[in-house]
């Protein structure tokens, strides 16, 4: 689960996903690390948003292209037993970029 002790309640996750080129990447499923249920696809804009739900549970977001797991967006962490950090949240715009074989056109 996903608790924070500032008044900002964190109510979805959302960013962009990107190639290593800089061109957003539409269609990837993103999904919550536990319950694959809980996702959606990249839009035209590599755009996605989930709502944080009260079953949502697990530190991070998984990234598939087909049914291949290809990468993951760490959503919280503590550093040292500090406060935890928060990542691709409301309020916050975050982006992850990847490289896709056969996704990425050539320089």
């Amino acid at each position: 689960m996903i608790y924070t002790c500032s008044p900002k309640k964190v109510k979805y996750f959302h960013g962009y996903v990107y190639s290593e080129n800089y061109i957003p990447l539409e269609g990837l499923k993103i999904t919550n690390q536990y319950d694959l249920s809980i996702g959606t696809y990249t839009d035209e804009k590599g755009y996605f948003r989930i709502t944080k739900g009260d079953n949502f549970k697990g530190r991070f977001l998984y990234v598939y292209l087909d049914a291949n797991k290809i990468d993951s967006i760490q959503v919280s962490g503590v550093q040292g037993g500090e406060k935890i950090n928060y990542s691709f949240v409301n309020g916050r715009m975050d982006t992850l970029f990847i490289k896709i074989p056969n996704k990425d056109p050539e320089k």
